[in-house]
């Protein structure tokens, strides 16, 4: 498993890119970060399903690319916005839940839309049963920095 920002998918040749990288880093599921498709919706290339979210104007957009065997498993997938993408996956134990997210840059003065970012995660994460494993996966625009609060390392 992974996740990628790909910076667009408008471009020739992009998925057959992100077909050889998946291959020679032996993964079965990727997440995409900067997709620039319109809309949301499923598709087929090769032996890979294409799962990806709502975008306008060719911004933004997030997406999953998963191998055939391991699509075979979906049970689901969900747009919250386009910047938030769930897709649920049959597992044992327990079902799977992969939310892949790309985080906005944000100035100072913006904690609103952080605030609506965070909630549009909160959406997500409801979206999914309390026993399902949940993963988190995208491009958090983050930077490596020297505060830290409780557990977490960088802020």
């Amino acid at each position: 498993m992974g996740a990628w920002n790909v910076l667009t998918m408008l471009q020739k040749g992009t998925l057959e890119n992100i077909k050889q990288e998946m291959e020679k880093k032996n993964l079965n599921i990727l997440g995409l970060s900067e997709v620039k498709w319109r809309g949301a919706g499923c598709m087929t290339f090769d032996n890979y399903i294409i799962l990806y979210s709502v975008g306008g104007q060719h911004q933004k957009a997030v997406g999953m690319i998963l191998v055939e065997e391991t699509s075979k498993a979906i049970k689901g997938f969900w747009t919250v916005n386009d910047r938030v993408l769930i897709v649920k996956l049959k597992c044992a134990p327990f079902d799977s839940g992969i939310v892949q997210i790309m985080h906005q840059q944000l100035k100072k003065k913006m904690t609103q839309r952080l605030e609506e970012f965070y909630e549009h995660i909160e959406k997500a994460m409801k979206q999914l049963k309390s026993q399902d494993i949940r993963i988190i996966m995208g491009d958090f625009n983050s930077k490596i920095g020297k505060g830290k609060y409780e557990n977490t390392v960088g802020v």
